[in-house]
């Protein structure tokens, strides 16, 4: 669709590298952004939300599907790991206890063997 925009638009094109340009390239203006989320959200029955919002929501999805953090906030383009985990915090309790499942299930995974029996006694 793009493409079929560029060269409609001839040399009024202005390439911007972006997802969602205007009908010349340049970035699409707030309040058409808005007003195109709204009719999306109301054919989806849905509560209308904010462009971020959405942000959020794919950040806190990604984190709880158990995505690197790190990934995570290079996707949302944080300067560091730290905002990223300082922001999403309401999702770490989540992770932990998922984390500690995940662990005790690795753990108890198969019989023991005869070596393992021996760090089982020395840990015990």
């Amino acid at each position: 669709m793009q493409n079929e925009l560029r060269l409609a638009s001839g040399p009024a094109w202005r390439d911007h590298d972006l997802v969602f340009p205007s009908s010349v390239g340049t970035p699409v203006q707030e309040y058409i952004v808005r007003k195109v989320l709204a009719r999306i959200c109301a054919v989806a029955e849905v509560p209308i939300i904010r462009v971020h919002d959405i942000r959020h929501t794919a950040a806190t999805l990604m984190l709880i599907a158990g995505v690197n953090p790190k990934v995570v906030s290079e996707r949302l383009g944080h300067a560091t790991i730290a905002i990223t985990l300082q922001t999403y915090t309401h999702v770490l309790p989540t992770m932990q206890q998922d984390a500690a499942n995940l662990l005790e299930s690795l753990l108890n995974a198969g019989p023991a063997k005869p070596r393992d029996q021996s760090v089982i006694r020395a840990l015990g």
